[in-house]
């Protein structure tokens, strides 16, 4: 446990959330696949351990040359740009077959990563890039990070039930718009041997404890 001007952090105790495919989308895509004025429904138990984000009710197909996947949920509230989180079963599953540039953070540089199609009971929405496998992440606000001494894009572990998993990219961002949580994707969460929801619907909250730094 670190105290810094009664901030506290016990960096043997960080939740991990883990999650399946989803997708989040703009207000403008939103309504181009489920109608004019639509707006996403949280489900009841949809909380994310991200300010203002949840996972909704609606879901959507994704298609990729001949493949296509059904009930992927999508994730609220509307972004700044619409994207899509595989893991790497999802991506082989759907037909890639080059890795090359796939694995991204969200919110950072996509463009370079391929595109898919979002298929709504509405209409679809063809993104030319923003398909992407997720690096594993810790999501962390700036105080906490210096309290815990880890720096933005700082590579770390975390050790649960014995098993270490490591590449973990730290995330800094402003307090108001981060929760302290390390997210990774239900192929990870399996192989560590935790339980997951394989629909989304409620997160299975896991804790863990943090190992840096690594190389």
């Amino acid at each position: 446990m670190v105290d810094l001007e009664g901030r506290m952090i016990d960096a043997d105790n960080i939740l991990v959330e883990s999650s399946r495919r989803h997708v989040h989308l703009t207000q403008e895509h939103v309504e181009v696949l489920f109608g004019p004025g639509y707006t996403l429904n949280q489900l009841p138990e949809g909380g994310l351990s991200q300010p203002r984000q949840y996972a909704a009710e609606e879901t959507v197909k994704l298609r990729y040359g001949a493949n296509v996947m059904d009930n992927v949920r999508v994730l609220g509230g509307p972004r700044g740009i619409s994207q899509v989180e595989l893991t790497t079963d999802d991506a082989r599953n759907l037909g890639y077959d080059d890795f090359t540039h796939m694995y991204a953070l969200s919110g950072a540089d996509l463009s370079k990563t391929p595109g898919i199609y979002i298929v709504g009971p509405y209409g679809e929405v063809k993104l030319d890039s923003n398909a992407f496998i997720a690096i594993p992440h810790l999501h962390i606000a700036i105080p906490d990070a210096e309290i815990i001494g880890v720096t933005n894009g700082q590579i770390i572990a975390f050790e649960y039930d014995g098993k270490i998993k490591d590449g973990i990219r730290v995330r800094i961002g402003d307090p108001e718009d981060v929760g302290l949580s390390i997210h990774i994707d239900n192929v990870e969460a399996k192989d560590l041997g935790m339980a997951y929801k394989d629909d989304q619907k409620k997160v299975i909250k896991h804790y863990c404890r943090l190992v840096f730094p690594t190389a």
